[in-house]
């Protein structure tokens, strides 16, 4: 029995040393000597556009060149604006052993996987639009009076995070004439950390008459059935206009409709008979039609008696003008 007790000792005491020896040999590939020790935190903000590990986790060693060459392996390309990617245990061990270094050597450490975020700060379209339109207010690039519609929302810009910075916007350009361009950009000191454009178009100040109830031809137009409203146009106004007040209308026009000048007509019919203008003179009765030339001696407007020479037989005579410029010959002292 005691033999056997003495061999079991010295069997208990091999092994105890053998189980020292690996953990000592574990423990020194780790963290000592030529080892590697890889932390990963759970989540990390990266700027640059390719990771390496470094970036994304902490390695150590007492071989400054073995943590350095680590720090150095890539490990693919960055999160895009607003993406995550996640950067598993696994795949560290596979990209360093690939790079050469003995994977027996590294002991990780932290979470089970990285998590990798855009180092970033977002400005929205709101603060954007805000900026341009308070430098347009300030320097009033076009007309008085005129106003600028924005022709397409921007995206909202995404910019290194940092508190340190301030948006800067200035007008690029007219884009020929009713159309302008403004940049806002982010600057922290010398650097622009991201810039967007915006387009603009000018509205002008236009006012326009409605019918403020249906007209019928011949209305005289005044202040009580017509309304004057403001609006904006892509054209300037001309600078004399006025409410048609005083004008005719020419045909039906219903209630809301914009007044335009093919409508109406002016209260003193405009000349359409010149003096010395050759004239077609007509008279139509039942059932026929006389038309011969005549030479006015007058001017004439629509509905007035001018005197006509008949150019055949040389006779003077009065005739009424008619609104397509021809006469009606009429009997002086009935029609005058």
């Amino acid at each position: 029995m005691r033999e056997t007790d003495k061999r079991l000792r010295v069997r208990g005491r091999t092994a105890v040393a053998a189980v020292v020896t690996l953990l000592t040999a574990a423990t020194t590939g780790a963290g000592d000597g030529a080892g590697l020790r890889v932390h990963l935190p759970r989540q990390i903000n990266v700027r640059s556009e390719t990771l390496t590990l470094g970036s994304i986790a902490l390695c150590r060693s007492e071989d400054a060149d073995l943590a350095a060459r680590a720090e150095r392996i890539t490990m693919g390309r960055a999160p895009f604006s607003g993406e995550s990617l996640t950067v598993k245990r696994s795949t560290i061990v596979s990209r360093l052993g690939s790079s050469g270094i003995d994977t027996d050597l590294v002991r990780m450490t932290g979470a089970e996987a990285v998590t990798v975020l855009r180092d970033e700060q977002i400005i929205s379209a709101d603060r954007i639009q805000t900026r341009a339109e308070e430098l347009l207010q300030q320097e009033q690039p076009g007309p008085e009076g005129c106003v600028f519609q924005l022709t397409r929302r921007p995206d909202d810009m995404p910019i290194s995070a940092t508190e340190d910075f301030e948006l800067v916007a200035r007008i690029l350009d007219n884009m020929g004439g009713d159309m302008i361009r403004v940049e806002v950009a982010a600057v922290s000191g010398q650097d622009t950390l991201g810039a967007t454009e915006l387009s603009y178009r000018v509205a002008y100040p236009w006012r326009e008459a409605v019918a403020a109830a249906d007209l019928p031809a011949g209305t005289v137009l005044t202040e009580e059935n017509i309304t004057v409203r403001n609006r904006s146009s892509h054209r300037p106004q001309e600078n004399n206009w006025s409410p048609p007040v005083g004008r005719i209308t020419t045909r039906p026009v219903s209630a809301g409709t914009v007044l335009r000048d093919n409508m109406l007509r002016s209260s003193q019919p405009e000349t359409v008979v010149k003096r010395n203008e050759t004239v077609v003179m007509s008279i139509d009765g039942g059932g026929f039609t006389l038309r011969w030339l005549g030479r006015a001696l007058q001017d004439g407007r629509p509905g007035e008696i001018i005197r006509v020479r008949n150019v055949d037989s040389n006779r003077v005579v009065s005739a009424r003008v008619a609104y397509d410029g021809t006469v009606t010959p009429v009997y002086e002292g009935t029609d005058q």
